[in-house]
């Protein structure tokens, strides 16, 4: 593995040699070492982008006080249903039925379990009408605070499996799409895999060659790869990267869930990451307070402007 950029020095020397160089440099978070002029550890400030590189090896130092995330908001129980807006307009013209938060209570699609756990799902205890207008009632919950950047866990047991579903997890920016969307979570009726979208404005794209340094692969417009991000082209596809099989639908349910994260810096990346049970970091799993920079297999990269 080798990380791609960031270079902040370099030392001649074994691939042994290159931690103990990284540690003297007060600015340097990891290295790479390959075999440039007989052996170079190449000084790095991040510790990413990764990308497979045959005869390199790569060190990350373990994370000081500065490279750590301090939990700023907790979306738990008690208050859990308490801090969002209930949207009753279906933007996505989908065959659904938004409702507010008293006749979701009312019908039972929101709840605290007695272990604390959130469920939120769709009205199946009902036959709906072959002339029906209106889909099943449902939830759309949109946050009352706004982020700009950070780190973004999202923890789940069981998402829906069903024809014509459509879950998701997503941050956008108004006005819309200048703003944009990103997809952290989505798929839809049966999809086996995550499908993880940018929406932009126009001359917004992903660089094909950015498939370095994630373990998905490109979605497809018309046969194309997936990497115009503006929001009108292709029938508002955007740019896409399909996660593995098994990241979404029954066969995560069937491993016991597991966490989708995204660490945005505004005006430098965005990363995402899918691990399905039990591949979850110790760190998301066993400290919700000071989550560590530790995550390593990314999913997708972007560098360039913000999108939120």
């Amino acid at each position: 593995m080798a990380i791609s950029g960031n270079d902040i020095g370099q030392v001649a020397g074994a691939s042994s040699s290159c931690c103990q160089a990284c540690q003297q440099n007060s600015n340097c978070v990891s290295s790479t070492w390959n075999s440039t002029n007989g052996g170079t550890c190449w000084l790095k400030n991040d510790t990413q982008p990764l990308s497979t590189s045959s005869g390199a090896f790569t060190t990350i130092l373990a994370p000081d006080a500065n490279h750590k995330f301090t939990l700023s908001v907790s979306y738990t129980a008690p208050n859990f249903f308490d801090q969002w807006i209930y949207e009753t307009v279906d933007y996505n013209h989908g065959f659904v039925e938004y409702v507010d938060q008293d006749i979701a209570q009312d019908l039972g699609l929101i709840s605290i379990k007695n272990d604390g756990k959130i469920m939120i799902s769709v009205e199946a205890n009902h036959t709906l009408p072959v002339n029906s207008t209106k889909g099943r009632p449902s939830v759309f919950l949109k946050s009352w605070q706004q982020y700009s950047s950070g780190l973004f866990i999202f923890d789940i047991d069981h998402m829906p499996t069903c024809p014509g579903c459509w879950p998701a997890f997503w941050t956008t920016g108004y006005p819309w799409p200048d703003d944009g969307e990103i997809d952290i979570l989505e798929y839809i009726d049966t999809s086996p895999g995550n499908s993880i979208t940018l929406h932009t404005r126009d001359n917004c794209s992903m660089p094909l060659e950015d498939s370095d340094y994630f373990t998905g692969k490109w979605g497809e417009h018309e046969n194309n790869p997936a990497t115009d991000c503006f929001a009108y082209q292709y029938s508002g596809a955007g740019c896409n990267v399909k996660a593995a099989n098994g990241t979404v639908n029954a066969p995560f349910n069937q491993a016991g869930g597991g966490v989708f994260a995204m660490h945005w810096e505004a005006n430098q990346f965005i990363r995402i990451w899918n691990f399905v049970r039990p591949n979850v970091p110790s760190d998301i799993s066993q400290d919700a307070k000071t989550l560590y920079d530790t995550i390593r297999n990314c999913i997708r990269k972007l560098t360039g402007q913000s999108i939120i």
